[in-house]
């Protein structure tokens, strides 16, 4: 796996938007001040903060599928269970113990990325089905 341009740019967007969303917030109480607007630069100062420290969150080194359809993703030096908890074309969400996880398109290879979509679509079942339908 190779890192995502796609995904460092939403980032970035991200960033900036929240900034310039910040700024106009504490702005707007430097030119009229209330408890209101304080409360709001306040409040986005706090989001700015919390997106720079949410974006050095776990980074995915490689995805597994076994034969079973089960997904281990590698995290460093551990892999781990991972399901899938969101599957789109352009994004799979993982979830694991350790936190959540992305997985973009343009990280993968064409053949790897269609299997972990097939994987996220049509889980194989655990369990087998009955031969005779319930009454």
């Amino acid at each position: 796996m190779r890192a995502s341009p796609r995904a460092g740019r939403i980032v970035l967007f991200a960033w900036s938007l929240t900034a310039v969303a910040t700024a106009a917030c504490v702005l707007a109480l430097f030119i009229s001040p209330s408890a209101w607007r304080a409360a709001a630069a306040l409040a986005a100062a706090g989001t700015l903060l919390h997106s720079f420290r949410a974006g050095r969150g776990l980074r995915l080194d490689q995805l597994r599928i076994g034969p079973d359809g089960a997904v281990h993703a590698r995290i460093g030096d551990a892999e781990v269970p991972a399901t899938i908890l969101y599957c789109g074309p352009h994004f799979i969400g993982l979830g694991s113990r350790t936190g959540s996880l992305a997985a973009w398109p343009d990280s993968f290879a064409g053949a790897s990325w269609r299997r972990l979509l097939v994987a996220g679509r049509w889980p194989r079942s655990r369990t087998e089905p009955t031969s005779t339908p319930p009454n």
